[in-house]
């Protein structure tokens, strides 16, 4: 069978037994990501944009991103704004935010909390 079963943190691929974020990373053919866990971008937009220090870009794409177990993403200055969404896993998701004026904050992703997706604004560490 080619479909994930769970059978705990575990899944059926073929003919062996794989932990879940190893099968979606096999499945989905994600590659490690430079800032911490694993990744495949899925979306580039055609149209583009030039930013303010006049670089020029896509003005939409969609990644694929993957963290467990002790897997993190490195505190980053973004340039763009970011959609975290999620999908599943067993603990939430903590998004540790520092404006650009100092002020920390922190969200939590969790669907317990019914709280599956939240934008991170450019500029934002």
């Amino acid at each position: 069978m080619d479909q994930c079963e769970p059978v705990g943190f575990e899944c059926y691929n073929g003919d062996r037994v794989v932990q879940r974020h190893q099968y979606l990373i096999e499945q989905l053919e994600l590659e490690a990501h430079p800032e911490g866990g694993y990744y495949k971008r899925v979306y580039e937009s055609c149209a583009r944009v030039t930013t303010k220090d006049h670089q020029d870009r896509a003005c939409l794409s969609s990644i694929y991103y993957l963290l467990h177990g002790a897997c993190y993403s490195s505190f980053h200055r973004l340039d763009a704004d970011e959609q975290w969404h999620y999908y599943e896993g067993t603990t939430s998701l903590f998004l540790h935010m520092i404006s650009p004026e100092g002020h920390y904050q922190i969200k939590q992703l969790n669907p317990k909390c019914q709280q599956y997706q939240m934008v991170v604004p450019a500029h934002y560490w």
